[in-house]
């Protein structure tokens, strides 16, 4: 009996463990996801400055946060055309809007590989799916 070909793994060697990879993958995915929540978080509800030259006293001026700021007649006619478009210039809706949609299938990704991990191993270690057996 040859035993070429075989490799012998000796008992005390862990196994390699493609389910900590992929379990690994997902945190690190999930985590990029939850990085860009807070990033379309901070476009979206944190006030903000900008610099307007053609309003009268110019300079720095305070924006409101986007979901919360008015864009209606009144505000413009209170604040002044200039700042308002100076504040919608300077954080877009499209923008964190396209943040929240990239996060969408980063973390769906992710979700799926942690998962998939996490399921490999309680399939393959008995030990692992707590509980008593019997």
């Amino acid at each position: 009996m040859s035993s070429e070909g075989t490799t012998a793994h000796p008992v005390n060697t862990p196994p390699r463990c493609p389910d900590r990879r992929l379990r690994g993958w997902g945190l690190a995915l999930l985590s990029v996801a939850g990085v860009l929540w807070i990033w379309a978080a901070v476009l979206l509800l944190t006030p903000y400055h900008v610099t307007v030259v053609s309003v009268v006293g110019g300079g720095d001026r305070k924006c409101e946060a986007p979901l919360f700021a008015e864009v209606d007649e009144a505000a413009m006619a209170k604040k002044g055309t200039a700042l308002v478009t100076a504040c919608a210039a300077e954080r877009r809706w499209p923008t964190a809007v396209a943040v929240i949609g990239a996060s969408v299938p980063v973390s769906v990704f992710g979700a799926v590989l942690y998962t998939t991990g996490a399921l490999g191993r309680r399939l393959s270690d008995p030990t692992a799916q707590g509980g008593r057996h019997h």
